[in-house]
């Protein structure tokens, strides 16, 4: 989501463009796309493969030629003169269908490791955008352009202070929905971390531990606990973290080699392909972060945690290994691209 919305002010900079997105509804992006951009939203109700035998996933497998089924009726329907993706179960029937009615198709690849979704649509892009130079290989050389990850203009901008800045400042998330594991590892270090850090804490509400609302109830000093953490915020949180402990989802990535934040990353076990492992080994092996398995105890992270912090000024030299990695002007780029070549 995080690239789309970069693209998405870029391309709303150029004037006169009609932006319509689509994806699911009921989200977190149904509510960014709404209520910031104030765009068009369409749910599409999409089935997808999964690497799991399960009653959900024999249902999804089941919502497949829906999927394609409304796409086409969709796309017929807007007309629109180009499609930029960014890969996903939504995406593909969305791009097959502009693909069939002759309509140009852009995507971009945000991962080290490309998901199925993106290596079909790949086939029939016009532009194949990636943001690892690795990724290359993996696509047609003729058309594959390397833009870089396009990172939301937020993280940068500090809008307003929320807290006062008297010890190192831990910032804690599980991606855009909160890790009920992630919280139930903090949950236990949190009396000893109060101790010697800020802690700032996006815990997700998801059903059926509810986490922001057990753990928002705790009330200790120098804890600030967040469901979801907006734009408005993000910039002042990551202006004041010393530190990120986490999942390793790509958007993520860029925004630590950005800021040059060190970081104890928790790969998602069962992210598509294994990219969290991927991204988070890559970071690894330039010594700019440590690894934590869910798989270990609650102890292994809290010696993580003051490992990096006895040693942050080594990590944050070694972010000079990853400058190549972060492209400034990514969603120009992808922008201009499109608008060259329609």
């Amino acid at each position: 989501m995080t690239p789309a919305a970069a693209a998405i002010e870029e391309l709303q900079k150029r004037g006169a463009v009609e932006i319509v997105f689509v994806g699911r509804g009921h989200t977190y992006e149904y509510r960014l796309i709404t209520d910031k951009y104030h765009l068009p939203f369409f749910h599409l109700d999409a089935g997808r493969l999964s690497r799991y035998i399960s009653i959900r996933s024999f249902m999804n497998i089941l919502k497949i030629p829906k999927g394609f089924f409304e796409a086409y009726r969709l796309v017929s329907t807007l007309k629109c003169d180009a499609v930029l993706s960014f890969g996903g179960y939504i995406a593909l029937p969305i791009a097959f269908a502009a693909f069939l009615r002759g309509i140009p198709v852009y995507t971009h690849e945000q991962t080290l490791i490309p998901g199925l979704a993106n290596r079909i649509i790949a086939q029939f892009a016009k532009k194949v955008f990636i943001s690892f130079p690795e990724t290359k290989k993996v696509f047609d050389q003729k058309k594959t352009i390397l833009t870089g990850n396009p990172i939301r203009p937020a993280v940068f901008e500090v809008k307003k202070a929320l807290f006062a800045k008297t010890k190192p400042v831990l910032y804690i998330a599980g991606g855009s929905l909160g890790s009920h594991t992630v919280n139930s590892y903090i949950e236990q270090l949190l009396p000893r971390l109060l101790k010697k850090f800020i802690v700032v804490h996006q815990t997700g509400n998801e059903p059926p531990w509810r986490d922001f609302d057990r753990l928002s109830n705790l009330k200790y000093p120098d804890y600030y606990v967040f469901s979801h953490i907006f734009d408005e915020d993000i910039g002042f949180v990551y202006a004041m973290s010393d530190a990120y402990i986490g999942r390793s989802g790509v958007n993520t990535i860029f925004e630590l080699i950005a800021l040059k934040k060190p970081s104890i990353l928790i790969p998602l076990a069962l992210s598509a392909s294994g990219e969290q492992e991927a991204h988070a080994r890559f970071l690894k092996k330039h010594g700019v972060c440590e690894l934590f398995s869910q798989k270990e105890k609650v102890d292994v992270l809290y010696q993580l945690i003051e490992a990096v912090f006895s040693r942050k000024e080594i990590y944050i030299h070694n972010f000079r290994t990853l400058a190549r990695y972060y492209i400034p002007n990514a969603a120009y780029q992808i922008a201009h691209e499109i608008f060259s070549t329609l």
